[in-house]
């Protein structure tokens, strides 16, 4: 198996960037958030776990624009209620629990659309911030969130036959599913009045017109680098869509729904999820990441690894962060292949390679970050990768990423000779990802008898 490691061979005469948060500096500009001259502030450079972390901190702002939302139909409500005490505070709840079920509504209003055309729905996500749910409704993998105050309709499609048509069809359902909310409360207005007052049905006819007024404005943000659109600018764009593009339907619905079981810990059903897409879409880069992730959890590191390797003769054409998860997952399942050869094998120079790339090019993602230290440890260079753990965004990182540093300490630290720490701190990774404890088990960082039955 032939190697190489361009994107080392040319850093050196690339111009390099830097994060002006955390510090860390990369030839791959696609690591980085750079401000063009007219872009909003902030205008530093910064890594994009920075701008993540950076866009967590501030969800607030979302909270606080669903509460202005909300203000003006209640300030109205008020001032029409003669100056009736407690109005305010009570329309002002109302409003915030309604707006969680216009946001189901909208969203709703895509995947019943989505399902009756043909399309596949991949998951759907309801809100910003920390997880607070997982589960699945028609083999459907739903996840919610802290704040439901948004949401998202992951779609796919089994063929391209009339694609545009029905992907139009389904985005302009989710503001059609408030407008018929809206019609609906203004058609049984007076049994609603009786029953719950006039407020509530005042509120829910008055934030269903500013969500399909929202929804169907013309406008995109960006979140990481990537561009989101609204539903107005996708009616917009749909027809125009090239076919090369709709291709990505796919397999988008399996991708999507074996990314969310793999969060869930549920990686056979992960793998499974990606069956269809494969049948549809032949040597997609995405799909075979994903399925050698899921190997790679499952204990198969041979079969992780062959279904990289075909990746391995076109990788130079592939995108940046394409590139970078195929060598990570690469240097993964050659070190733990054989996990017992020792720290000279070819196998694991062919690891430091790649290992070595997909960090150099993305060194503030987490998970670049722990297999490099996990392989440097490999190579007996445990000091080198106990320093790579010392990084700031550990700190606030998942439970699975923090579990990985965890793993790639404690066997740093057992190559070091410092066993009993090592397994100290192999607990600690397992308590934090249960799943993690048959690569302990295989690194003889745990007991085969701590592996679930």
């Amino acid at each position: 198996m032939a190697t190489t490691a361009p994107a080392l061979t040319n850093a050196l005469a690339e111009e390099y960037f830097r994060c002006s948060r955390c510090d860390i500096a990369s030839a791959e500009r696609t690591c980085f958030i750079i401000p063009d001259r007219y872009s909003k502030p902030p205008r530093d450079i910064r890594c994009i776990t920075c701008e993540q972390r950076r866009l967590k901190s501030i969800a607030w702002r979302n909270v606080g624009g669903v509460l202005a939302v909300i203000f003006w139909p209640v300030v109205f409500l008020s001032a029409s209620s003669n100056g009736v005490q407690g109005v305010y505070w009570a329309s002002l709840l109302s409003g915030c629990l309604l707006y969680p079920f216009i946001i189901i509504v909208h969203e709703l209003g895509h995947a019943f659309t989505a399902a009756l055309l043909g399309l596949e729905v991949g998951a759907i996500s309801i809100g910003y911030g920390a997880v607070i749910g997982r589960f699945e409704i028609a083999c459907v993998p739903i996840r919610l969130h802290a704040w439901p105050i948004a949401g998202r309709v992951y779609l796919g499609a089994q063929s391209l036959r009339f694609l545009r048509t029905r992907v139009w069809i389904t985005t302009l359902m989710g503001p059609m599913a408030n407008a018929v909310v809206l019609v609906a409360t203004v058609r049984w207005w007076n049994s609603l009045a009786v029953h719950l007052g006039p407020s509530i049905p005042a509120l829910c006819i008055a934030i269903n017109l500013i969500v399909i007024l929202s929804n169907l404005v013309p406008y995109h943000t960006r979140v990481l680098g990537y561009r989101q659109r609204s539903d107005g600018l996708a009616l917009l764009e749909i027809p125009r869509t090239p076919e090369q593009t709709l291709r990505a339907y796919l397999y988008s619905a399996g991708l999507i729904r074996s990314l969310f079981r793999f969060e869930r810990g549920d990686f056979p059903g992960a793998e499974r999820s990606l069956e269809g897409a494969f049948g549809r879409v032949s040597g997609d880069a995405s799909l075979a990441i994903m399925k050698s992730a899921c190997r790679v959890r499952v204990g198969d590191y041979t079969a992780a690894r062959l279904a990289l390797e075909p990746l391995l003769t076109r990788l130079s054409t592939e995108q940046p962060h394409v590139r970078a998860a195929v060598l990570n997952n690469m240097a993964c399942a050659l070190v733990m292949e054989d996990a017992e050869a020792g720290s000279g094998r070819k196998a694991l120079e062919q690891a430091d390679l790649f290992s070595a790339e997909s960090f150099g090019m993305y060194p503030c993602v987490l998970a670049y970050r722990s297999t490099r230290a996990f392989v440097l440890s490999a190579r007996g260079r445990f000091d080198e990768g106990l320093a790579l753990l010392d990084y700031a965004h550990y700190r606030t990182a998942t439970d699975q990423e923090r579990s990985r540093q965890e793993i790639a300490r404690a066997f740093a630290l057992k190559e070091a000779g410092r066993v009993s720490e090592a397994l100290q701190i192999a607990h600690e990774a397992a308590r934090l990802d249960h799943t993690a404890v048959p690569v302990l088990v295989r690194l003889r960082l745990l007991s085969a008898s701590s592996e679930p039955g």
